[in-house]
């Protein structure tokens, strides 16, 4: 959910993930997600005005986490431009609520995108925007949020900032 959008993975087809206008609720027209593989978490980018600079974050079941621009968009699918793969392994995500920022916790690692649209302009400047820091223990049954500015990861019910 974001102020604008809703979006809902399809309950008939877990693969497509649709969109809604959260003050009437009607369909975002023409604007369809369509992946490869059944959808296991997805989130909206909280930045951005309508679906124009809106993006969609998602775990497939295959643990993979893949980004979606959504502006200008009419329907996607997996192998189209306006789709990247962020990591494999991927356990959790949050999108931070008062920037661009989008953290993930993958295996080893916490990932955090500092500006995540950056993989549809350049690949040298996505990997500049992007950092990575090792996570000791299990991410299996591991949260992921933003408090404030600061990242927590909450493993087993202990918290790391």
């Amino acid at each position: 959910v974001s102020d604008e959008m809703l979006a809902i993975v399809d309950c008939s087809n877990e693969k497509i993930v649709n969109f809604y206008h959260t003050k009437s609720g009607d369909i975002v027209s023409n604007l369809e997600v369509s992946h490869r593989v059944e959808i296991k978490s997805i989130g909206l980018s909280e930045m951005g005005n309508g679906s124009e600079d809106k993006h969609l974050a998602l775990i497939d079941k295959s643990c993979d986490f893949w980004l979606y621009n959504l502006s200008n968009s009419t329907k996607f699918e997996e192998r189209c431009a306006e789709c990247f793969k962020l990591g494999v392994q991927v356990r959790a995500f949050k999108w931070s609520e008062k920037s661009g920022i989008l953290v993930c916790l993958g295996a080893e690692n916490l990932s955090i995108f500092y500006f995540p649209e950056a993989a549809f302009i350049d690949a040298e400047l996505f990997s500049d925007c992007t950092e990575k820091r090792k996570f000791s223990g299990s991410s299996a049954g591991s949260k992921v949020s933003f408090v404030g500015d600061k990242v927590e990861v909450k493993v087993n019910g202990r918290i790391e900032r």
